[in-house]
Order: C-alpha cells, then sequence, then structure tokens
C-alpha cells in the first residue's frame, strides 16, 4: 500500500513539474517583448550553453543571446556554418532548461535553407524553449556575422 501512495505522489509531482514548466516556457515570449518594449536599451549578453546562460541570469540581466560563434567554438568549430540545425537546437535546449527566469534570443543562422526551412527552424526553437529567433539575411553559403565580407539576399526575396 505505501508503495502505490509513494507512486501516486512521484505521478502529482511530476505532474506538477510538468505544468509548472510549461506555464513558464508559455510566459517566456511574453517576457521579451516586455523587455523589447522598455524605452530604454537592454543589455544582452551572449551564452552557449547552460553554464553561461546562468552565469547571465545570476548576474541579473534581464535577457541573453544564444550565440551561434559560440556555440560553435564549445564545439570546436569556427562560426562558418559548420553546425547543424540540430546541434544548435539541442543547445538551446540546455539554455532552456538552465534559466529560470529570464528569455533568450536563439541564433536562427539563415534558417538552414530556403523559407521552409526558416519557418521549421522558428519553430523548432520555440519548442525548445527559444523567447524569440535572429535570423541571418545573408546569402548561401553564409560567412561569420564577424568578418567584414559578407552579402545579403535581395530585398524581394
Amino acid at each position: 500500500h505505501n508503495h502505490q501512495l509513494v507512486q501516486r505522489m512521484r505521478n502529482r509531482l511530476c505532474l506538477l513539474g510538468a505544468a509548472t514548466a510549461a506555464a513558464l516556457d508559455a510566459s517566456m515570449p511574453a517576457r521579451l517583448r516586455a523587455v523589447l518594449q522598455k524605452p530604454q536599451i537592454s543589455v544582452m549578453p551572449c551564452c552557449y550553453d547552460g553554464v553561461t546562460a546562468r552565469l547571465v541570469e545570476r548576474a541579473g540581466f534581464e535577457l541573453t543571446f544564444m550565440t551561434g560563434f559560440g556555440v560553435a567554438a564549445a564545439r570546436g568549430y569556427a562560426d562558418a556554418g559548420l553546425l547543424s540545425f540540430g546541434e544548435m537546437q539541442d543547445s538551446a535546449r540546455m539554455i532552456a532548461s538552465a534559466l529560470k527566469a529570464i528569455p533568450f534570443f536563439a541564433d536562427g543562422d539563415t534558417g538552414y535553407g530556403n523559407a521552409v526551412n526558416c519557418k521549421r527552424t522558428v519553430r523548432g526553437y520555440a519548442q525548445v524553449g527559444a523567447a524569440g529567433v535572429m535570423i541571418e539575411d545573408q546569402v548561401s553559403p553564409k560567412r561569420c556575422g564577424h568578418t567584414g565580407v559578407k552579402a545579403v539576399v535581395p530585398r524581394d526575396e
């Protein structure tokens, strides 16, 4: 009998935890919009994993940005389009699980393909907890955003 009671309590706690996490995740885009609507400039330090995300949050910043440059560097690559969306989404998932109260933007690169891929990228980041996504308008293959030699897609595209 005690075993069944313990199991029921565990199930309730798991459901409560999931409901709390879902409520927090649903509010992150609203939190991001609230920060962006403020008249002053918000400093948005970058993070690339759970530890750096927590450091930004503990330092008292209102939001953070998952940097593709940092994620690539932490995995031993240059920021030259070498990481897949799956690898970036995995990093976003870790960042979302590490943050308690602040939203984050995810680096969406160029959307990882055409317009359909771009839509999939935004949806995928939202599913793992990103409050916003930055999409670059560079032509493919892209260059690191820190370099001076880049080309953007035509305005009509």
